[in-house]
């Protein structure tokens, strides 16, 4: 019987991102840019920092940027630029 896994084909990735590709999103499409997948599109929003909640007394969110977020030394705010456009 056959492994399930042994029709495992590597295929192509195509990233598309654009100004609205933000946060964890922005994390996804570094790596995956990293290891070889086209990113298409425009340049990412830049908004790669990590933050503290705050709850206000109107019940509504606050989110305070507290650190960067680096990976190998690579400052990830709008660090993603596709290869084309």
């Amino acid at each position: 019987m056959n492994s399930p896994n042994a029709s495992h084909q590597i295929k192509p990735v195509i990233l598309l991102v654009d100004g609205t590709t933000r946060s964890g999103n922005e994390v996804l499409a570094f790596a995956l840019q990293r290891y070889g997948a086209t990113v298409v599109g425009n340049r990412t929003a830049g908004a790669v920092v990590a933050a503290r909640p705050f709850l206000l007394s109107d019940q509504s969110l606050l989110l305070v940027a507290t650190h960067r977020v680096e990976v190998d030394g690579t400052d990830l705010e709008c660090v993603v630029s596709p290869q084309t456009s």
